[in-house]
């Protein structure tokens, strides 16, 4: 089984939930789809799909994406029929991102760069009843302060396997939640 990862808004693959997948699933590869934020959807979107379909014709594959990852992984996994994890998910980035436009310092390498109005108006919300009824596990942190974790467990609770922690935002451990996350890589 190969894992692919989408990071989050403004990370990048050393982000930490990577290293963390790879602690916890040490037999499998995990690769890390980077994206650059301040792009707008569908120039994100289309090199994301592309790579994945790559990857996964190399052999079975489960997606996972944390936070905007999640909302990128959610949409790959429905339209390439994968398994997929996902950590505290962005459903509505319109919403979500709105406070980010403007200059940003990336988390990872700390540079500055511009999200426009542009690129935030070109994502939609997630539609979960469009979305292919694909074996899901979403992981929401009882205590992220970004994203309302009782809003995203409802939206997500007829759609997936939900899993709540009591983490915040980034999840500190996937070790307690191993044999949930392998009873979906493996559905």
């Amino acid at each position: 089984m190969r894992l692919i990862y989408i990071h989050g808004f403004n990370s990048g693959p050393s982000s930490s939930s990577g290293r963390k997948l790879r602690e916890t699933f040490p037999d499998m590869p995990v690769t890390v789809l980077a994206y650059d934020s301040a792009l707008d959807f569908p120039a994100i979107f289309a090199p994301l799909k592309s790579a994945a379909q790559k990857l996964t014709a190399q052999g079975p594959t489960a997606m996972l994406g944390s936070s905007l990852g999640g909302y990128y992984a959610a949409q790959l996994a429905s339209d390439l029929g994968l398994p997929c994890v996902l950590v505290n998910p962005c459903n509505n980035p319109p919403q979500a991102l709105k406070e980010f436009v403007g200059k940003n310092v990336s988390f990872e390498d700390e540079h500055a760069w511009i999200f426009t109005k542009k690129a935030l108006e070109s994502y939609e919300p997630l539609e979960a009843t469009k979305l292919a009824p694909v074996p899901r596990l979403v992981i929401i942190g009882r205590n992220d302060i970004l994203l309302d974790p009782l809003e995203n467990a409802a939206f997500w609770k007829d759609y997936a396997r939900v899993a709540m922690t009591d983490d915040e935002h980034s999840i500190a451990s996937f070790e307690p939640l191993k044999q949930q996350m392998l009873e979906i890589f493996n559905s």
